[in-house]
Formats: C-alpha cells, sequence, structure tokens
C-alpha cells in the first residue's frame, strides 16, 4: 500500500502536477508559515490550500534548522524509511532540533504523522510543533508523551552523536519463581544502535529506571578502558534479590549518560515469588526453620547436647554440663559446681564471703546485739587438713557451748550462738565420730568463726571420713571472720596428750636406779 502511493507521489512530482481536490499544492507558504530559508525555494511539499501540512512543516523545519532540503516530501508514514534509504541516522529517541515520525495509526490518521522535535525529555516525552492536513489550520505546539513517535525519529546527519540503544537479548525470562530473598543475577545485552561510542569515560552506563529495585544497584558502571561502538553490543549483569513476601513484580532499567540524559528502549525484569516452602513437614517454613531438610530440627525441638546440631534454631548447638558436687544443680544456675552446699535455694551463711544460695552475693549479717559476741561456725569431717577443707560436712552434729546446745543446720551444717565476749570451749558431736573440742575467744560486737571437726575412727572401728555431709574436692576453707582463740581440736588432741604422759611416766619409773637395801647394825 505504501509502495503505491510512493509511485503516485513521485509521479506527480516528476510531472510537476497540481493534486488536489480542493487545490493542493506545492508552496512557499502554508499554515500562516513562509519559508525563506536558503533552501526554502526548493520546498516541493503540498499544503491544504494554505490551511497547514504536517509534511511540509517538516520539511520547512529541516530547511530551517539543519541547513538541508530533504530528498523527498512523502506521506508522513513513509519518512523514516526514506530517511533511512538517503542515509539520514534515525533512533527510537527524541532530540532536540529533530523529526518525529508516527506510523499510521488511530493516534496518527491513516498517512501517519511527522512533527518537529522542540524539546526532547529524559523519560522520552518531547515538546513539538506540528501542522495538520485538513486542518485545524495553522502551526501548533504540543507534547507528546513517550512511545508517541512509533516509527523513531530522524536527525540531523551533521548534528551531534545520537545515544540509542536496542534490546538484544535477556536471560531470567519473564514469570521466573524464586524462594522468597532469593538471589539471582539478571542480564540484558543491549546493542548500540545511535551513532556514539559508549565508554565509562563519557558517563555512559545502566541505571535503574522505576517500579521493584530488587535490591539492586541503582547504577552499574562500565568497566575502565571498555568501548562500546555503534552496532556493538554489552551485557549488562545486575545481581539482585527476590522480594520476601510472595507476589509478581516488575522493574525497568535503561541506559543513560550521567549528566546528559536516558536513552533507548526501556526493559524490564519480571519474577514471581513463592511462599516460603516447608520442605520436612515439620510445621515451620524455611524462613524461620534452620535446617529445611530435617524435621527434627525447628524452633522449639528439643536440643541434644554436644552433637554439634542447632535443634531449636537458636542460633547454637547447647554444650553438655554435669552436676559435679552431686547437689542436684548444675552450671549456670549452680554458681560453684565443686561445693555442694553452693546452689540455688541453699542457705545463706552471712559475711562469710560464700554465695550459697546463688543470688548473686553473699548476705549481709544482721548487726550484733549490743554487749554481745557471735560465735559461728559449720561442723565438718577432718580430712587432716583442719579448717582448709571443710567441704565434707555433718548435718545435725551437736554443738555445745558454755551449757547451751543446738544442731548443725541441715545442708551445710551451719552452728552460732551470741554470747558475752570471752574464751569458750566449742564441742561438737556426731553418731560415730570422735568428739570435737576447739577453744575461741569472741569480743564485744564481732562475729568470730571458729568451725569444729572431727575425726572418723580407725578403719576398722567405723565409717570412714565419708559422712552424711557433702564432699567436693577442693572444698571452702573456714574464713576467720572477726578473729578466733587460737585453739586446736581438742577431743583428739586432749586424748593423745594423755597417753604421751602417762607412757613417758611409766618409762621413768622403769628407768630408775634401784636402791641398795638399808644396813642392818
Amino acid at each position: 500500500m505504501k509502495t503505491s502511493r510512493f509511485g503516485t507521489v513521485f509521479a506527480v512530482l516528476f510531472f510537476g502536477l497540481v493534486l488536489s481536490p480542493g487545490g493542493a499544492r506545492a508552496v512557499y507558504e502554508c499554515g500562516g508559515e513562509t519559508d525563506t530559508c536558503p533552501c526554502g525555494a526548493s520546498n516541493f511539499c503540498l499544503c491544504d490550500r494554505t490551511c497547514g501540512n504536517c509534511v511540509w512543516h517538516a520539511w520547512h523545519m529541516a530547511c530551517c534548522e539543519w541547513g538541508r532540503a530533504l530528498e523527498w516530501c512523502t506521506d508522513a508514514g513513509t519518512w523514516d524509511a526514506y530517511a533511512v534509504s538517503n542515509g539520514y541516522p534515525t533512533g527510537s529517541q527524541p532530540q532536540n532540533r529533530s523529526i518525529f515520525v508516527c506510523d499510521p495509526s488511530g493516534a496518527c490518521s491513516q498517512w501517519g504523522h511527522v512533527g518537529w522535535v522542540v524539546t526532547a525529555y529524559p523519560d522520552g516525552s518531547f515538546d513539538s510543533t506540528e501542522q495538520y492536513w485538513g486542518g485545524p489550520c495553522g502551526t501548533y505546539a504540543q507534547n507528546r508523551p513517550a512511545g508517541y513517535a512509533t516509527a523513531g525519529f530522524i536527525y540531523n546527519p551533521d548534528g551531534p552523536g545520537i545515544d540509542d540503544a536496542a534490546f538484544d537479548s535477556e536471560t531470567i525470562p519473564d514469570g521466573t519463581h524464586f524462594a522468597p530473598g532469593q538471589a539471582f543475577t539478571k542480564r540484558w545485552t543491549m546493542r548500540n544502535t545511535g551513532t556514539t561510542t559508549w565508554t565509562s569515560a563519557e558517563n555512559y552506563l545502566w541505571t535503574w529506571d522505576g517500579e521493584q529495585q530488587f535490591s539492586a544497584a541503582e547504577q552499574t558502571l562500565l568497566p575502565g578502558g571498555t568501548s562500546v561502538a555503534p552496532g556493538g553490543t554489552w551485557d549488562w549483569d545486575v545481581p539482585m534479590f527476590a522480594p520476601s513476601p510472595p507476589g509478581t513484580y516488575r522493574g525497568y532499567w535503561r541506559m543513560d549518560r550521567y549528566g546528559t540524559g536516558r536513552f533507548g528502549t526501556r526493559v524490564w525484569v519480571e519474577i514471581v515469588v513463592d511462599d516460603w516452602p516447608d520442605s520436612d513437614g515439620d510445621g515451620y517454613r524455611a524462613d524461620v526453620d534452620c535446617d529445611d531438610g530435617d524435621a527434627s530440627v525447628h524452633p522449639g525441638a528439643p536440643e541434644v547436647c554436644g552433637d554439634g546440631v542447632d535443634q531449636d534454631c537458636d542460633g547454637q548447638d547447647e554444650a553438655c554440663v554435669t552436676d559435679a558436687d552431686g547437689d542436684g544443680y548444675q552450671p549456670p544456675a549452680d554458681c560453684d559446681d565443686g561445693d555442694a552446699s553452693v546452689h540455688p535455694g541453699a542457705p545463706e551463711i552471712c559475711g562469710d564471703g560464700v554465695d550459697q544460695d546463688c543470688d548473686g552475693a553473699d548476705d549481709r549479717c544482721e548487726d550484733v546485739e549490743p554487749g554481745k559476741g557471735v560465735l559461728q561456725g559449720v561442723v565438718f569431717v577432718d580430712k587432716g587438713q583442719g579448717t582448709s577443707d571443710i567441704s565434707l560436712r555433718l548435718p545435725g552434729a551437736t554443738v555445745a557451748v558454755d551449757g547451751r546446745t543446738d544442731q548443725a543446720r541441715e545442708g551445710d551444717a551451719y552452728w552460732s550462738f551470741t554470747l558475752d565476749p570471752g574464751e569458750y570451749s566449742v564441742r561438737a558431736s556426731y553418731e560415730g565420730y570422735e568428739d570435737g573440742l576447739r577453744n575461741c575467744a569472741i569480743e564485744e560486737g564481732e562475729r568470730t568463726w571458729c568451725s569444729v571437726g572431727l575425726f572418723a575412727p580407725a578403719p576398722d572401728g567405723g565409717p570412714s571420713d565419708a559422712g552424711p555431709g557433702s564432699d567436693a574436692d577442693g572444698g571452702q576453707a573456714e574464713e576467720e571472720a572477726g578473729g578466733c582463740g587460737c585453739a586446736s581440736n581438742g577431743g583428739r588432741g586432749m586424748t593423745a596428750l594423755l597417753a604421751w604422759l602417762v607412757l613417758l611416766g611409766l618409762l621413768r619409773r622403769r628407768s630408775a636406779p634401784s636402791q641398795p637395801p638399808p644396813s642392818r647394825a
């Protein structure tokens, strides 16, 4: 159809005929404009009487602005083809002082439409001046949206270089499925369809152009030294991440010459984000299940200590712990797993520097009754180290001081008496053990430690050191708070002393010389 119209028009021009039922003719003036430019006398375009014609105006503007008399003035819808055949640069991007071409359509009439681009904008829209065959008469200023020039643009052959780019190929086809947050890399291959060469020095780059950005960089630069000549292609690789919420997402990218404007075909990536799976069927989605391939691993799962697996997804495998002192508590709840008298809930001994109940502090002792002192301690099994190791306790032992008796407290075998200042003998007894005796002095307003150790009988005479109290290596030594009388263990010590005195007396008697009998006169 276009070919037959081209033939008709050229035949008319060749023979110098005037075609038009209403007197259309090649004129020097049209739509209120007079072509006074140097090439104006060569204007052979038709005008609808003097009302206007889009091709007359486009030819006129090229004559005045480019200084060129175009070699054709055919139907508007054919101008892109004639421009190419005559060696004029064309492209898809508007440029100041260029000609736009719109294919025949409902928006541009059955013959198409052309006009002059006054100002081009980075988004592809442009301001123009135009005339129309059949009215309205005159020349009109318009603003056309991006995409209006369906047949592209014709550029001045002697003008500045033309930036243009066309889509060539891509990876990640539209509709590709991804898991939430999944990483992927989209590649677009773009062809340089302009007349300029893309280089990093000239600020050519690839840029995000709207809607979903997929956590990608806004700009992707050409590597230094890269050169993409007209007709060449370049692969733009953009690392991205799928959004977390399920759905379909699209984002746009485009070529850009930083500081000049964006150009070329606007392309996009479109993906589908699926919901999080539950691959192992344990009721927890992969976004919270730290191993979605093992149904025994999920938040809240029972943790197996020391196996190198984080069953409950708390970020670590739990270390296995033991109850070394046998008090029924494990670290970290047990703040001293080497002393059975120390654990949560244990009786607290004030002022001894030990946090028996693991509440974070030793209890402060109450003030001593005015004019009095406090004698206190524990009853323990003496393992030959005296009060340097009081770890094996004897709860329930009887403690007697100054005619008063008390039972050593359950759990830690602690006892105390409030007494007048002075020196006192403390005797402790427990069934199966030798009584212990210790002398200690107390001062007014002070607390004095006077722990008493009991010895187990000989191996053939009863139980060994393993008494009813708890034992632990490295037991707590007695703290001599407030001072103490310097007496030793009195029970076994006194017995040994008496035995040595008796033995010494016998030896001395046996070693004395015999006296001769008295002489008789």
